[in-house]
């Protein structure tokens, strides 16, 4: 009798074991169908999303690059446009020295 429920008992946990067996492959199934099913469409969203950033980044770069280099040709159209001689500020185009200015120095000097 006691031989009799050991080798059921050892039936019903073999039973068990091949039962738990298939649950499990049961699941790994559904696990893979699933993630096959949204794979696709969560690899999608990223490479959306990569170049949604990707474009808002080349944008910002561009539009930093475009200001710099306005900034770079302001000063250089400053700098060719300034005269190459050194003139005083109250010197005329042609190097005559202003009236006004010669009045005052000749007050200075009185």
């Amino acid at each position: 009798m006691a031989a009799q429920l050991r080798a059921e008992l050892q039936q019903e946990i073999a039973n068990l074991r091949a039962e738990m067996l298939q649950l499990h492959e049961v699941q790994i199934e559904a696990t893979g169908t699933t993630l096959g099913e949204y794979g696709g469409k969560i690899y999608d969203h990223f490479q959306k999303a990569i170049r949604e950033l990707q474009s808002e980044v080349f944008s910002e770069i561009a539009r930093k690059f475009g200001e710099a280099m306005g900034r770079l040709d302001a000063v250089a159209l400053d700098a060719r446009s300034r005269s190459k001689r050194y003139e005083f500020a109250n010197e005329r185009d042609d190097g005559d020295v202003v009236a006004e200015s010669v009045a005052q120095v000749d007050e200075l000097r009185c």
